[in-house]
């Protein structure tokens, strides 16, 4: 009878060890996988992306302006150095779009232009024929031509055409006849003050350009 016994408990023995072992290959089986999968990055990243996708989305949508915060300074970046390395692409994409902006606004603003010189010229050819003649007498300049200089809004007294790098003044014209201005002068103190604006101000070691200089009632243009 006691060997029955004995013999009954070594078989339950051998039955819930061959139990626990089987658990124990199955959770050494499933560790190895797991530690495989960490050394894994890339199935890591494809497992988990959905999971990070849906709590950034949901982060998103709760917290706008404070995602904004956290990205700007990353994607920002980003941006800058991408708009820098691929000026030439950007220009190509936006050419098309900006082309037709300008020409639109270029028209627009020729067509305003135009009424407004034609307004003015009837004006003068109604109300001020008689003053203009006088005054056309006094100054030696054609009524016509006179009329159409006071049709402008603006007056050119002079222009230099001056070497960009040199400073040197390549031409010089002036609609006063008697012109006593010292066009050499003039074109280096110009020459010295952009290039004083531009190194000052410059940024991120790129220079900004001077385009614009008021003088009194006048402006001074500068263009490249």
């Amino acid at each position: 009878m006691q060997y029955e016994d004995e013999k009954s408990l070594e078989l339950l023995k051998q039955i819930f060890l061959a139990e626990n072992n089987e658990r124990l290959e199955e959770f050494e089986k499933e560790l190895d996988e797991i530690k495989l999968l960490l050394n894994d990055k890339e199935k890591l990243i494809n497992l988990n992306l959905p999971i990070t996708a849906e709590l950034l989305r949901r982060k998103i949508d709760k917290s706008n302006d404070e995602m904004a915060e956290v990205f700007y300074p990353i994607f920002g970046k980003a941006l800058k150095k991408q708009i820098a390395e691929s000026k030439d692409e950007i220009i190509d994409i936006l050419y098309p779009i900006m082309g037709q902006t300008i020409k639109k606004t270029v028209t627009e603003a020729i067509k305003d232009l135009y009424e407004s010189i034609n307004l003015k010229i009837d004006n003068a050819l109604r109300k001020g024929i008689f003053s203009k003649k006088i005054k056309s007498t006094i100054s030696g300049v054609s009524t016509s031509d006179l009329i159409i200089q006071e049709s402008f809004p603006f007056l050119i007294n002079e222009i230099f055409l001056i070497h960009e790098k040199s400073g040197l003044l390549i031409s010089h014209v002036s609609s006063s006849q008697n012109d006593s201005t010292d066009a050499d002068i003039i074109s280096s103190m110009l020459s010295a003050i952009k290039n004083f604006v531009s190194e000052s101000f410059k940024s991120d070691s790129e220079s900004k350009d001077l385009y614009e200089i008021q003088y009194g009632d006048s402006k001074i243009i500068l263009e490249r």
